[in-house]
């Protein structure tokens, strides 16, 4: 779990982290806490479905609802995924994401 906080962010509070891991030990919501705590100074929930609901809020906020729609709606197509690169690519061929503040012609 430790090595997923030191991957996103050298700065996070590796205490806070480790604290909300100790009430839910699921790998997924260990991953998701310390991504989100790198970029985000919210406190972790105490549950994947919660803390899961947070990150969606958060990005919705930062990206805007039908960008946040297609990210997820394309990440549930894929059989296997996707990587940052390959969504990258995808999205930059899409109308939705070309604006003034993700997009410069």
């Amino acid at each position: 779990m430790g090595a997923w906080v030191m991957q996103y962010n050298h700065s996070v509070d590796k205490e806070t982290v480790q604290a909300a891991v100790k009430d839910c030990t699921l790998p997924l919501y260990a991953k998701v806490v310390a991504w989100q705590t790198s970029w985000c100074k919210a406190k972790p929930k105490s549950d994947l479905e919660s803390q899961i609901e947070e990150l969606l809020k958060q990005l919705e906020q930062l990206l805007g609802r039908e960008q946040l729609e297609k990210c997820v709606a394309l990440l549930s197509a894929a059989k296997y995924g996707l990587s940052d690169s390959e969504m990258l690519d995808v999205l930059a061929l899409d109308p939705v994401f070309h604006s003034s503040s993700t997009y410069s012609k």
